[in-house]
């Protein structure tokens, strides 16, 4: 008897349609699997009546428990397909990494799977803002020591004087070296740090396109392998990884730490009401003064002018 080859090919060129083949296949082939032991697992106790039970073959659990099993793994196996795991936030994805003993419940059916991607996009807005708010407040939060305190400028909040923003450069707790033998390793350390990072940032860029984690993943393993730490080129800054565990990378992409920037000081009511509704000289007095304490003149046009600021509508677009 040996392996069939057929069984375990790509049956289809969309991964998802392939994934639930595959399954369907797997699941057939379990319940044949089933139904043929338990029309002959009496012959083997009846062989051996009045000695000790020693069957020629037994299965350890019942036929529900492994296709329970069987839908657990491909679950799982859907939640880390970059179709599904890169459209997500990091919460989101360790939510339904959570989920997955629950959906074991579940048929893997194209059905089943269309209503987790529509649970998915319903959740995504709000899972987003709480993302970008967490990431801002990680950041500035770090100010309080010496070495943090450079990723945060202060600047003339709207009725509050505790306003700030995050500098061009930001230093963060990340440690991508191994604790054993001191190795660099960002692959299995710091990869889903940076990619939550770079994930945030994309929400909030404004070119509509979909996330996809394969070039920063590609780009880490090359680091890795080149044993390269100082300035590794990202999608929107570089990364420098130490050995006393941090990483401090500077944005290449001035853009959309701009909006960044400007949807964290919106959602905490520090800039005002008219910021990105009235161009700079229709403002009040007092809007113009946090203005120019936030970023001047020119670059508040040049922010209305190229559409910096980010909407709902735009994380919309991201999940059309």
């Amino acid at each position: 008897m040996k392996e069939n080859p057929e069984f375990a090919a790509l049956v289809s060129s969309d991964p998802i349609t392939a994934a639930i083949e595959r399954y369907n296949a797997a699941a057939e082939g379990v319940r044949r699997i089933y139904e043929e032991y338990n029309g002959i697992k009496s012959l083997f106790s009846s062989a051996g009546a009045g000695k000790k039970e020693n069957p020629v073959m037994a299965f350890t659990k019942s036929y529900n428990d492994a296709i329970r099993e069987l839908r657990g793994m491909y679950w799982k196996q859907l939640f880390e397909m970059p179709q599904l795991f890169d459209a997500m936030t990091y919460e989101m994805q360790q939510d339904y990494q959570k989920r997955i003993k629950e959906l074991e419940g579940y048929d893997f059916s194209a059905y089943n799977i269309l209503t987790v991607r529509e649970e998915i996009s319903r959740n995504l807005l709000s899972s987003i803002d709480h993302e970008i708010i967490k990431l801002f407040d990680d950041w500035t939060n770090l100010h309080y020591n010496d070495e943090y305190s450079k990723n945060v400028h202060y600047y003339n909040g709207w009725c509050t004087n505790s306003a700030y923003k995050i500098n061009r450069k930001v230093i963060f707790r990340c440690n991508a070296f191994d604790t054993y033998d001191g190795r660099f390793c960002p692959r299995y350390n710091a990869t889903g740090h940076v990619a939550q990072i770079e994930r945030v940032l994309h929400f909030l860029d404004t070119n509509g396109k979909p996330y996809n984690g394969d070039e920063l993943r590609a780009v880490l393993d090359a680091a890795e392998k080149s044993g390269q730490t100082q300035k590794i080129q990202l999608h929107y800054f570089t990364a420098t990884f130490y050995k006393k565990g941090t990483c401090h990378i500077e944005f290449t992409n001035t853009d959309v730490l701009k909006s960044f920037n400007l949807y964290a000081g919106q959602r905490k009511g520090w800039l005002p009401p008219t910021y990105g509704k009235k161009s700079y000289h229709d403002m009040a007095a007092a809007d113009r003064r946090v203005v120019d304490s936030y970023e001047g003149e020119a670059s508040y046009t040049d922010t209305l002018t190229r559409h910096l600021i980010p909407t709902q509508s735009t994380f919309l677009q991201l999940n059309a």
